[in-house]
């Protein structure tokens, strides 16, 4: 494996669309289950997940790929921020 040159940034070639999702409000225990959770009934994949907490509000954006079409998908992530508040 080759070292790659100084100031290179590494790129992800994906085949699929990807969605940015992201939560924001009161943080508290659960959160993170609950929206992988819905995330994992989607059969999509993360991609990558960035977190913040910053006195007591959190931000929780995830990038995933998503299929073309997948049934139920914003509704039901949409539920889950409801049901938390987010």
């Amino acid at each position: 494996m080759s070292t790659p040159a100084p100031g290179h940034v590494p790129t992800l070639h994906l085949t699929e669309p990807t969605v940015l999702v992201t939560f924001s409000g009161p943080d508290r225990s659960g959160v993170s289950t609950r929206v992988f959770s819905a995330l994992d009934a989607h059969d999509v994949e993360v991609i990558d997940v960035e977190q913040l907490v910053v006195r007591g509000r959190l931000v929780l954006s995830v990038l995933v790929t998503v299929p073309d079409e997948v049934p139920g998908f914003e509704t039901d992530l949409a539920s889950v921020g409801a049901d938390l508040g987010l």
